[in-house]
């Protein structure tokens, strides 16, 4: 499978419903990708944007939280 085939794979799961934990899932159990490839295709993925630059907006204000704390 190329890497295009598994982009429009990632892109169908998510259209279908599922979660980023199942879409990570089929790629390493069915397509036998390792955790961190999978993880990075997915992270990367343009069916993901949404929900990346969600994460990472918290996790830099979670940090800022927790550094103007101490």
């Amino acid at each position: 499978m190329t890497d295009n085939d598994l982009a429009r794979r990632v892109e169908d799961l998510k259209a279908s419903g599922h979660s980023i934990v199942d879409t990570i899932r089929c790629l390493v159990e069915i397509h036998g990708l390792t955790l961190k490839d999978a993880k990075a295709l997915v992270h990367h993925s343009p069916a993901w944007a949404g929900e990346r630059i969600a994460h990472e907006a918290f996790h830099a204000e979670l940090i800022s939280i927790l550094k103007s704390e101490t």
